[in-house]
């Protein structure tokens, strides 16, 4: 078992400096920027983002994209008032309505976050993701390449806020 998680620890150190997209509903804010995908297993009537800081209280809420698939969200830290939140972690809702009469619609979310470094106990390997979050690998999807994130940045400054509906952003 300890050969094991030391070549899992090896392997993992591979992930530091690239971007990765994990399974979580805590979305680290790092530079400045975030981005996290929903995706609805049905299209729904009304979906609403809402983004929480680490003592619950309610910073940012925004209308999102209603169809079923995977959808984006990017957003540039800013709270309900326009002003800039420090870098950290933050909890992200998706809350939907579906006509009267049918089932709830189930969403999952991932995040992105930029990998700072790589720790291990007996219970398994952790990535942190920027300075206020970590993961374990079993809840990873994809790698991106280094400079994903700095793109991440660049459009999010570049469309001067968050939205739900911006272009992927492309790997060379």
């Amino acid at each position: 078992m300890k050969l094991s998680i030391y070549n899992l620890g090896v392997q993992a150190t591979g992930y530091v400096g690239k971007t990765i997209q994990a399974i979580s509903d805590m979305m680290p804010l790092d530079q400045g920027a975030a981005k996290a995908t929903y995706t609805l297993s049905k299209g729904v009537t009304d979906c609403t983002i809402v983004l929480k800081d680490m003592d619950d209280n309610v910073v940012y809420t925004a209308k999102c994209e209603t169809s079923a698939g995977a959808l984006d969200f990017l957003w540039d830290g800013k709270n309900i008032n326009g002003e800039q939140l420090p870098d950290g972690a933050y909890k992200i809702e998706v809350l939907t309505t579906v006509p009267e009469g049918e089932t709830s619609a189930s969403v999952t979310t991932t995040v992105f976050g930029r990998v700072t470094g790589v720790a291990s106990d007996d219970s398994g390997i952790y990535l942190g993701l920027g300075d206020a979050l970590t993961t374990t690998l079993d809840y990873v999807v994809t790698s991106r390449n280094e400079d994903y994130w700095d793109k991440l940045i660049a459009e999010i400054q570049k469309n001067n806020g968050s939205s739900s509906e911006d272009e992927e952003i492309k790997e060379e």
